[in-house]
Parts: C-alpha cells; structure tokens; sequence
C-alpha cells in the first residue's frame, strides 16, 4: 500500500490534458477537474477517480441514476436545500437497515445529502423517532425560553462544569435526577460509562461554552452531534424526518 506522501508524489493523477481536463483512473475519460472529489491524498487535491465512478463502485448507482438524483434537487442537498460548500460532492444516502456500512447495494439510496446532514442522520441512528424528539425538544426549549441565572455556588461545590457552562455539581445531579439518568432526545439510558453532555442553545452562547441560562438538558453524545449537524434547528430536523417518510412511502408502495 502507498504512503500518503507517496501517493501525493504520484504524477500521473495531476495530468491535464491540452483542455486542463483529468483523466479518470477507473473509466479513462478525460473530465473537468469539477468532475473529481477533493482528496488530500494527491498534490493537486483531488481523487484519481471521477465522482460518477466512485459512486457507481461504492452505491452499484450509474452516471444516468446519480446525474437524475442531482437534478432532482439542483444539486443541493435533498433535506437542508443548501448546495455543498466543502469542495466535496454530495453524499450519497442509503437506508442501512438494508446495508449497513459505508457501501449500498443501489436499491436503498435514498437521496444526495450535504456532508451534515448526512452526519446527523448517522448519529440520530437513522430513526425516524429519535429526529422526531430530537426536533420536539427543541421546539419545547423555544416555548419555555432562557432559564434563572445561576448562582454562584460555594467554594469547592463548583465542578468542572461550572467554568464551562455554569453548572453546579449539584445543579449537573439534579438534572441526571430529573432525566433519570437519560438522554433528553432520545429518552436512552445513558450506558456508554461518560457522563451525559451539557447540551445549550448555540444562538445564545456560540462555542463550547454557556452562560448557564441557556442549557436545555443532558444528552447522549450522538444524540449532541446529531443536533449540532442539524444546526439546532427543529425545522430542519422536521425536514430531515419528512425526507425519511418520503422514502418509507417509495418503499412500501
């Protein structure tokens, strides 16, 4: 297997023809650099093999099937409709109670995903039910508003957790009492061995810290991820549920 700095050092996957086109490494035609993904692993970063290849090898999804996909949302994302800013292409969805893993059969894509999206579907566990708590959770944070200011507790009864977020030792107890040691989203136990994240509302305090009136709850590690690639936002979340209905519709039908 080639080293990274090997594989960068590679000459022929940086060639371009008189036209400033790429050659594919799998199908050999010559494309517009635009028709390759961002890759690190070569000097001009980008993959030795088109997109329409590597699709077709990793989902069993044809040229004509993903450039239809495309189109069928003008190429921005099938949930959040926003176009992909990351250099990268569209990911490619697929329902893993079929196949699990990073590879499709083709019969259980679902649609083209931004890089997010199709994130906080993996850590929402691609349940329509957690996104749909998920989403009420926040829409339930939104009614209820900011919480009292804090008091400073004494010396030595702050924690870690007070620099961070303006949580006791006591307040973080109290709110594992009042979940009953559960993820406020999705409603598990918490059985991983961490303790649930102090989870806060990002239009109040951006970044990883809070002023303490704008924690909402504890939550499980995915079920943090998931709204962070969500955006926070019930209405994207709403989307993403209503994209999943769509394709159980397809299926069913």
């Amino acid at each position: 297997m080639w080293s990274l700095a090997a594989r960068r050092s590679n000459g022929a996957p940086q060639e371009r023809d008189s036209l400033g086109r790429k050659q594919c490494a799998r199908c050999t035609d010559w494309q517009p650099p635009a028709a390759f993904p961002a890759s690190p692993l070569y000097a001009d970063g980008l993959s030795s093999r088109c997109t329409g290849c590597r699709v077709e090898e990793a989902y069993g999804l044809s040229p004509e099937r993903y450039a239809a996909l495309l189109a069928e949302h003008d190429g921005k994302c099938a949930v959040c409709g926003e176009a992909e800013t990351s250099g990268r292409a569209l990911s490619v969805d697929h329902d893993r109670a079929c196949c699990q893993g990073a590879r499709s059969c083709g019969r259980c894509v679902r649609g083209l995903l931004c890089g997010r999206c199709n994130m906080g579907f993996g850590h929402m566990r691609d349940r329509s039910e957690a996104i749909v708590r998920a989403a009420s959770y926040l829409t339930s944070w939104r009614r209820r508003g900011p919480r009292d200011a804090p008091e400073e507790p004494p010396r030595g009864s702050k924690g870690r957790l007070w620099s961070k977020y303006r949580v006791s030792i006591a307040g973080y107890e109290g709110m594992v009492r009042e979940q009953s040691a559960r993820c406020a989203v999705c409603d598990e136990p918490n059985s991983s061995g961490r303790a649930l994240c102090v989870d806060h509302d990002h239009t109040c305090c951006a970044g990883k810290t809070s002023c303490g009136r704008c924690v909402r709850g504890l939550v499980c590690g995915r079920c943090n991820k998931g709204l962070g690639y969500f955006r926070d936002s019930p209405e994207l979340l709403h989307a993403a549920n209503a994209y999943l209905e769509r394709y159980a519709a397809k299926t069913s039908s």
